[in-house]
């Protein structure tokens, strides 16, 4: 069966040589005419860059309709890719931006097998997954036939991650009748003067070198850089942020102007790569939320026409964490239920992940910018250590009827003054396994002192710790000390410390961390339910800060040299004893 190209191009014959026949012919068929129309879509297809055209690339590939909500984006990138401007698309996780971006990519080098396009993804091993699959539908793929049957491998000139994949089209490489030859030098010839020596598709991590120097000319597409792994630290994240500096940025200015770019993320901090980009002045931004409130439909934005349908067709639901009435950008694949679960999931990082708003991240009443980092590499090994607990049963019950969870705070005495929180556990354990993991970390770590809870279920692990273990469990508050409330500790107490570096958390954070500062940033002051649900991590937290109080309030002036004239040797439980009546 001839191709897509070839059956139109003999239609046209007839078209041209016969209108009168054409036309009787359309009229009687109704079925050709349609057969004649769909023909011509995917010709256009295969030359020309529109939305209309890769929405039917996307269906042939995928053998699925391309979303609705697909369409703001790729319009984006269409401009982007005619006018050789820059894109960042914002989108909430799920949203299934990695699917679009490889029948992006790969619909590009359909239309375009002349010219070079580069797909970056957040490490090697996801790029290389996007290349296989790429590779496979170019070759394997039904859909790309019907469309692209002429552009196929050039596996003689490289077809690997490593090397790049290498097209080549098949109109151009014409086979001589007479000769048997083709006219590949002619086609080698075009991508040189397009591109020199990159390849048709080039796909690398982030911190890969197969983009440095890259001049894409069919653009530059970029595929989520951040994730948990790379941002475990501020020093981790700025990893990805020198290098889109120092390797990805040069590539966009040169004697050609700067290639297409297009991005397509979901924002991760104030200090991420997406900014480092959107300060270059060549990317214009688009967010597209998971839900926007009732009465708040941003006006002359791309994604204006859905949610006004949408509002419509489903009107506007009560979304209860928030207790207001929002309307779902995607409802079909992300009901209310849905949006529901992502919140419980997601906590107190919903508001980023979902609705894009990183001043979520900044915190209702304890403030992120309060939380600073000690740099991992410089915290001794030989400082006391101490651990802070917060024991919860798995038989216990929140107020709001969940089970809390059993938390500890590891954490180091800094020498001139102040502690480090270094590490941490929580998880949901009955008493003997909490017991249990507390030997464990304890054999690990050599606390020199184990600050434990001693009101409600926490009295009788004390008990429990101190008939099996030889611990130095201390149990808090000590007689005597007045009775505080969690708004109190976490505000006054915490809240000051941090703020004033007499507490600090570890640069490179571990679980426990993270869980701590979604609580941290959640804390609604005990009048609601936070976006957590839970503040295991901050009460374990002030249960090291008691227990290493001498360590925390011999930093007596913040910020200056805290060294005592007179240096002497304390004993290790000098500092839980160091706890004054308040």
């Amino acid at each position: 069966m001839p191709d897509t190209i070839t059956m139109m191009a003999q239609l046209r014959v007839l078209a041209e040589q016969y209108p009168d026949t054409a036309k009787e012919l359309f009229e009687e068929m109704p079925e050709a005419r349609a057969a004649l129309e769909e023909l011509s879509a995917r010709y256009s297809v295969a030359d020309l860059v529109t939305v209309d055209g890769f929405k039917i690339f996307y269906k042939e590939i995928y053998n699925r309709e391309c979303p609705r909500i697909a369409e703001p984006i790729i319009s984006a990138f269409v401009d982007a890719f005619h006018n050789k401007t820059g894109v960042m698309e914002e989108c909430w996780r799920g949203f299934g931006k990695s699917t679009l971006l490889i029948a992006w990519a790969a619909y590009i080098v359909g239309t375009r097998p002349v010219g070079s396009t580069a797909l970056i993804r957040i490490n090697d091993t996801k790029a290389k997954e996007a290349g296989e699959t790429i590779a496979e539908i170019i070759e394997t793929n039904p859909g790309w036939k019907k469309i692209f049957s002429h552009v196929v491998p050039d596996k003689e000139s490289g077809w690997s991650v490593e090397r790049g994949y290498h097209v080549k089209d098949m109109r151009v490489c014409k086979t001589n009748e007479t000769t048997g030859n083709t006219d590949y030098d002619k086609w080698l010839q075009m991508c040189f003067a397009d591109h020199v020596s990159e390849p048709s598709l080039a796909c690398g991590g982030v911190t890969s070198g197969i983009i440095i120097g890259m001049h894409p000319s069919n653009g530059m597409w970029f595929d989520d850089l951040h994730n948990e792994g790379n941002t475990r630290s501020l020093a981790e994240m700025q990893k990805i942020v020198d290098t889109v500096s120092a390797d990805i940025i040069p590539t966009w200015t040169g004697a050609g102007g700067s290639p297409a770019l297009g991005v397509a993320c979901t924002p991760w901090s104030e200090d991420d790569a997406y900014v480092r980009m959107m300060k270059t002045g060549l990317f214009e931004k688009v967010s597209i939320p998971l839900f926007v409130r009732e009465g708040q439909i941003p006006q002359n934005h791309p994604a204006t026409k859905i949610w006004e349908e949408n509002y419509e067709r489903h009107g506007a639901e009560l979304f209860e964490p928030y207790n207001q009435r929002v309307i779902l950008t995607w409802p079909e694949i992300f009901p209310l239920e849905m949006v529901l679960k992502m919140h419980d999931s997601h906590g107190a990082r919903f508001g980023q992940m979902c609705l894009l708003d990183l001043t979520t991240l900044k915190g209702l009443t304890l403030q992120r910018q309060w939380l600073g980092e000690y740099p991992h590499e410089q915290i001794g090994e030989s400082w006391p250590t101490y651990f802070g607990i917060d024991f919860a049963s798995t038989t216990d019950k929140s107020r709001f009827g969940k089970t809390d969870y059993f938390a500890l705070a590891v954490g180091k005495g800094i020498p001139s003054g102040g502690i480090v929180s270094t590490c941490g556990f929580v998880d949901r354990l009955p008493m003997h396994e909490s017991i249990a993991k507390v030997q464990a970390l304890a054999s690990l770590h050599k606390p020199v002192a184990i600050g434990v809870e001693k009101h409600g279920s926490g009295k009788q692990f004390i008990e429990q710790m101190t008939y099996a273990t030889k611990l130095p469990v201390i149990p808090l508050p000590l007689e005597g000390a007045r009775v505080t409330s969690k708004g109190e500790r976490f505000e006054r107490f915490l809240a000051s410390d941090f703020s004033t570096g007499k507490m600090w958390l570890s640069s490179v954070q571990d679980l426990f961390l993270k869980k701590f500062i979604d609580e941290w940033i959640s804390w609604d002051g005990g009048l609601a339910r936070s976006r957590t649900g839970h503040d295991d991590t901050l009460d374990a937290m002030y249960w090291l800060r008691e227990v290493a109080l001498g360590n925390v309030i011999k930093m007596r002036n913040p910020g200056v040299d805290n060294s005592y004239e007179e240096e002497r040797e304390l004993s290790p439980f000098a500092n839980a004893g160091a706890h004054y009546r308040r």
